[in-house]
């Protein structure tokens, strides 16, 4: 008998023929094997948006659950996902670096989370696609949580204007009383009880408030769900700094205490991207040292995975062949810290027809496209020492995806101290 219950529980009819079908096979992309007719119909009614991942497993699990029919409106005993609404998650990281043109202005977030600003701008259009043919009076509830930091307050304001077609739009201000997972549901209901509905104008506010944050033209932004202030990094550097001592402790420790200080002495939260980029920083200027290698891709270890302490600061010198190790070591692996001690800020990197000066501009650029290339298009990348004299040298880089090869040349000239000129030159792939 359980066994019957249980299978029953995995299946859902198909609305055409009333065949019970496994959920693989059911729902709005599906073909009923039994009639060859569509396994449901398709009404959107609602579509429910967040700008953060941090509630997202609460919202995705009860959105369906028959305790909020009454609320919503609805007239079924229970709702799908993809059928009767949609869940948009619209997540840019909008509260670092320049914000002029997201995702693209600050590509480097991006690939310090193992992606790039071409894939997040894709992940954004498809969740558009989900509603480009749905009615303008669809109900649209825009979900903000008494604990989001503030970059789910930026992501609402900077998409507010791309639901201006709709007629129906209000803010859920959900506060989060549950004491348990179930009791998400509950606090999903007070939410939904107390929503306000949002205008036109409302839309157009939030749109220009956007436009005002990008005007600060600011380093980093801190805030929560109701207000944001501009911080320069090296004010945000300097706060986690402070949270870090001379005995190794891994970065969820080090977020705890820059977490509970932030909400003790300026009311405002600093959320663990923003802990792991502060790390980075830490780590390329010397500030702090790891337990072993961090890096991007290769076989280095993930910043969330390291520990870390205060490091003694010195000058060092490097032979060039150890500046030729950190040049190939970047490459290769995204192990890029050393070469903040070999560059400076009248350092060129020059690629067909890119020219970027300064150690901060030369930096981004290989991570950005180490990670595009390892983490988003899935490729293997090495490198081969070619030439080497006393003070320039040439590296082979090899980006490789299944039979494919492509060749790039390395052209590297020190003047003793620091790396003078840095050129990448694409070579004839097999």
């Amino acid at each position: 008998m359980s066994d019957k219950i249980e299978e029953m529980h995995f299946k859902e009819k198909c609305v055409n023929c009333g065949q019970l079908l496994k959920l693989g096979e059911w729902g709005p992309t599906h073909t009923c094997p039994y009639c060859g007719k569509n396994t449901v119909n398709v009404d959107i009614k609602e579509v429910h948006v967040l700008f953060s991942d941090m509630h997202e497993n609460g919202l995705r699990h009860f959105l369906s659950n028959e305790y909020l029919k009454d609320v919503l409106g609805r007239t079924e005993k229970k709702h799908y996902v993809g059928v009767d609404y949609h869940l948009l998650i619209l997540n840019y990281g909008l509260w670092i670096g320049d914000i002029s043109n997201p995702p693209y202005s600050n590509a480097n977030y991006y690939a310090h989370n193992y992606s790039s600003a071409e894939n997040a701008e894709r992940f954004i259009k498809n969740q558009f696609e989900k509603i480009s043919e749905i009615p303008n009076n669809t109900s649209v509830y825009f979900w903000v949580s008494d604990n989001d930091d503030q970059n789910a307050l930026l992501n609402m304001l900077y998409f507010a204007d791309k639901f201006k077609r709709f007629e129906n739009i209000f803010l859920v201000r959900w506060k989060h009383t549950e004491k348990s997972f179930d009791g998400i549901k509950f606090s999903m209901v007070d939410a939904l009880k107390n929503k306000e509905k949002l205008s036109k104008q409302d839309l157009y506010d939030m749109s220009n408030r956007f436009k005002e944050i990008q005007g600060w033209q600011s380093e980093c932004i801190v805030g929560n769900s109701q207000r944001v202030e501009p911080w320069e990094i090296s004010k945000l550097e300097d706060y986690v700094l402070g949270c870090i001592n001379n005995k190794y402790q891994n970065s969820l420790c080090i977020y705890s205490k820059v977490y509970k200080k932030a909400k003790k002495d300026i009311f405002l939260q600093i959320n663990f991207d923003m802990v792991l980029e502060m790390i980075h920083r830490l780590l390329m200027t010397g500030k702090i040292k790891g337990k072993g290698s961090c890096g991007w891709w290769g076989n280095c270890l993930m910043l969330c995975e390291q520990q870390f302490r205060l490091a003694k600061q010195q000058s060092e010198t490097y032979s060039f062949d150890r500046v030729v190790e950190f040049v190939y070591n970047a490459f290769e692996g995204g192990y890029t810290y050393f070469l903040y001690n070999v560059l400076d800020d009248e350092s060129v990197l020059i690629c067909e027809n890119l020219k970027l000066i300064g150690k901060w501009k030369i930096i981004e650029y290989i991570e950005n496209v180490g990670a595009k290339r390892v983490h988003c298009e899935k490729e293997k990348v090495n490198c081969d020492i070619l030439k080497k004299e006393s003070d320039t040298a040439e590296i082979q880089l090899c980006y490789e995806k299944e039979e494919h090869k492509e060749y790039w040349t390395i052209k590297i000239s020190y003047d003793g101290s620091v790396i003078r000129n840095m050129g990448l030159t694409k070579q004839l792939t097999d």
